[in-house]
């Protein structure tokens, strides 16, 4: 057990054996059993990885004028479908071969696919239990494929190394936007400066057939949902409605309680349009809400969140658009009418239109 445990990756190899030696001199276990390509039945799923055959790419390399043999492994026809599965399937038979893996334990791997598949595979012939760690980005394929080989699987937040993105760092305040000589106008202005509208809520006892209603005649692809006295739950969107009625998990009568999200981005009114719109890039719209203390007597108090507006990308584009449109005729206005040409009198005229 000990040895085993002590084999770190940030050890030196302790194996001697090299191409040259016989393979009775190699300190690993490389196992005695012999496989025939052409065999017709094989006693378990497991003795499918590996042998996989080498196929002679013949166009490519005469077209190359290559003077050596071109050979591609197909390592696709393992039992899992890639390479990894040979690495599963060695894992669990090293830690059985020390006695560090017995009847009745289990394999934890964290693994973005490939690797979890063999192991998965390796611990449903052998009968031990399987479970895989893997970032919400990966597929919900894979996810499938762990699950029918009978494997937990339990997915974690992405975002580990999301630290080393400046934009993502920029939008958390943990660096500050600096002014660039070449930023736009806007970039120092505070998002108080846009027209914003007053949101549209639901409560949160709403039928979620009747906020579809009310989206689909309002153009909206999310509304927030308060509680019977104004405090702010949480957003409802299009996506999460449809994610969880595809599921099953919800249906047209249920309460909109039931599809409500907390994954939102908020920003301040004093907030710069430059941090806004790097929100927007990766989300699809912001909120703006405000807490506030409510007493109900001289010792009883209550924290409250409400929601002041909603943001979206088309908000921030109508803004910019309008002002530089105004700006324009206020410099077309400004010139002196005896020095203006025809030229800009032309252009006047147009931007006035």
């Amino acid at each position: 057990m000990e040895s085993f445990l002590t084999n770190r990756p940030d050890t030196l190899s302790r194996c001697t054996y090299t191409v040259n030696d016989d393979k009775s001199e190699c300190s690993h276990n490389l196992g005695t059993k012999q496989k025939s390509l052409r065999q017709k039945v094989y006693s378990n799923v497991l003795e499918l990885i590996g042998d996989t055959p080498l196929v002679r790419i013949n166009r490519l390399g005469s077209e190359a004028g290559l003077k050596c043999n071109l050979l591609a492994k197909l390592e696709y026809l393992n039992a899992g479908g890639s390479i990894k599965d040979r690495i599963g399937l060695r894992m669990v038979e090293e830690a059985e071969g020390a006695g560090i893996l017995k009847p009745g334990d289990a394999v934890i791997e964290a693994t973005s696919g490939n690797t979890g598949i063999g192991l998965a595979l390796a611990c449903a012939v052998k009968n031990y239990r399987c479970i895989i760690v893997m970032p919400e980005k990966m597929s919900k394929e894979k996810a499938d494929v762990l699950r029918a080989l009978g494997a937990e699987v339990i997915r974690t937040p992405t975002g580990a190394t999301k630290f080393l993105s400046d934009d993502w760092m920029y939008e958390r305040e943990f660096l500050d936007i600096k002014d660039e000589p070449n930023s736009e106008w806007w970039h120092s202005m505070p998002i108080s400066s846009l027209s914003l509208r007053e949101p549209v809520m639901v409560s949160s006892n709403t039928t979620i057939q009747a906020v579809l209603d009310i989206m689909y005649a309002r153009g909206f692809d999310q509304v927030p949902v308060i509680s019977d006295d104004g405090t702010f739950v949480g957003m409802t969107t299009l996506c999460e409605i449809m994610a969880k009625m595809s599921r099953g998990t919800i249906n047209a009568q249920d309460q909109v309680s039931k599809a409500v999200t907390d994954k939102f981005r908020t920003v301040q009114l004093n907030d710069s349009l430059a941090k806004l719109s790097r929100i927007l890039e990766a989300h699809n719209y912001v909120i703006i809400k405000f807490a506030h203390d409510h007493y109900l007597d001289q010792s009883t108090r209550q924290h409250k969140t409400h929601i002041f507006g909603i943001i979206t990308s088309i908000d921030l584009l109508e803004f910019i658009v309008k002002r530089n449109e105004s700006n324009k005729a206020v410099k077309l206005n400004s010139v002196p009418q005896e020095e203006k040409t025809s030229s800009t009198v032309a252009k006047e005229s147009e931007a006035l239109q």
